[in-house]
């Protein structure tokens, strides 16, 4: 990626997700659910398998995902409204749900020696994502799929989140970096020394 990525305001990823389920296009909603809740890495994410997602007594509370880039595990957690995208895709949309060894999110081509389920490209998440914001006029910025990690980021410390628990989902190894992976300025800082005067 040749420049940051930029942040997607939480009432546009609710937007875009209300948009997709819309138009019953339930893998690219559950995309935009997914991305920025389990605020995982597009590599690992596309490496999601329904198996990891889903047991014998259906969706998972939660699935642990070994980070490629940290080699590190990481778990992710399926919300109620996550539950709901997964049920719903695994339901109407995925085209093999009872695969467990299926990617969670198949591109539309299958590899052409075996037949098998190949998962969405990068750069397939890069164009969903260009498409997405677009549709909601966001066309002045860089998106990516860093935008659904940093929209969580935000939105959490936005929500009072503690700085500790949002630099460990997001992987990071020091405060510093959170704040300058999410775009936060000495400017915001000292707006909010004014704005909680005490």
């Amino acid at each position: 990626m040749s420049q940051a990525a930029d942040y997607i305001p939480v009432e546009k990823v609710r937007a875009i997700q209300d948009m997709l389920r819309g138009a019953e296009n339930f893998r690219d909603a559950l995309l935009w659910t997914a991305g920025p809740n389990w605020a995982l890495r597009v590599s690992d994410l596309l490496a999601v398998k329904v198996g990891d997602v889903r047991g014998p007594k259906g969706v998972r509370k939660s699935f642990s995902v070994q980070q490629q880039k940290t080699k590190k595990p990481v778990t992710a957690d399926n919300t109620p409204k996550v539950t709901k995208a997964i049920e719903a895709y695994l339901e109407r949309g995925h085209p093999e749900p009872g695969n467990a060894e299926a990617p969670l999110f198949p591109s539309r081509n299958r590899d052409p020696d075996t037949g098998e389920l190949k998962p969405l490209a990068r750069t397939q998440v890069w164009n969903i994502i260009k498409r997405d914001t677009e549709a909601v006029g966001l066309t002045d910025g860089v998106y990516a799929p860093h935008s659904w990690r940093k929209a969580w980021g935000r939105a959490a410390l936005d929500g009072g989140v503690p700085m500790p628990v949002v630099q460990s989902k997001l992987g990071h190894r020091s405060p510093s970096v959170t704040l300058v992976y999410l775009g936060i300025t000495k400017d915001d800082v000292r707006e909010a020394s004014i704005k909680i005067e005490l």
